[in-house]
C-alpha cells in the first residue's frame, strides 16, 4: 500500500497529465474549427497513435483515462514511458514521457509554437510564403525580431477581434 506521500506524487502525475494532454487536445481542436473539420475524439488519438506505430498499442480508453487524470475503478492512471512517448508523438512530440511528466516545459512548448507558426505560413497563402523566404536570408537575431513582431500583430489583431486572414 502506498504512503500519503506516493500517493500525492501519483496524483500530481495524473493531474500534470491530464492538463498537458487536455491542453494539445483544445489546441489541435480550435485547429480543427478554424478548418471548418470536426473535433478530436478519444478514438481518433488512439488510431493515429496505432497507425503510426503500425499495431494496436494503444485504446481509446487509455486515452480518456489519461485526460480525464483517472483509471476505470477510480483510481489514477499509471501508464509506461512507451505509452506517454506514444501519445507525444501523436501531437508531434518527440519526448512524450518527458513533456508530459517534467515540471519545465517551456522548451518543448517553444518548439511546438514554431511548428503551429509554421504550419500556420504553409497554410496562409502565397504572400506569407513569400515573406518566409525573405526571412530566411536573415541572421537568428533578425529572425527573432521578425517573430517577435509577427506574436505582437496577432495579440492587437485577437484584442480587435480581427484575426482574419485574406489568402490569394
Amino acid at each position: 500500500m502506498m504512503d500519503h506521500q506516493g500517493d500525492t506524487a501519483a496524483q500530481q502525475h495524473a493531474n500534470r497529465i491530464s492538463a498537458r494532454l487536455g491542453a494539445l487536445i483544445v489546441d489541435e481542436n480550435s485547429r480543427r474549427e478554424e478548418k471548418g473539420e470536426p473535433a478530436l475524439r478519444y478514438a481518433d488519438i488512439a488510431e493515429r497513435i496505432n497507425r503510426r506505430a503500425g499495431k494496436k498499442v494503444i485504446s481509446m480508453d487509455t486515452i480518456r483515462n489519461l485526460h480525464l487524470g483517472r483509471a476505470a475503478g477510480g483510481g489514477l492512471p499509471n501508464p509506461t514511458i512507451a505509452t506517454l512517448d506514444a501519445v507525444g508523438v501523436a501531437f508531434g512530440i518527440r519526448e512524450g514521457a518527458r513533456y508530459f511528466l517534467s515540471e519545465d516545459t517551456s522548451e518543448i512548448d517553444r518548439q511546438l509554437r514554431n511548428m503551429r507558426a509554421l504550419a500556420d505560413l504553409r497554410s496562409g497563402g502565397s504572400e506569407l510564403m513569400g515573406l518566409m523566404n525573405r526571412a530566411a536570408g536573415l541572421s537568428e537575431e533578425s529572425v527573432k525580431l521578425v517573430a517577435g513582431l509577427a506574436e505582437r500583430l496577432q495579440e492587437i489583431e485577437r484584442a480587435h477581434g480581427g484575426t482574419e486572414r485574406q489568402n490569394d
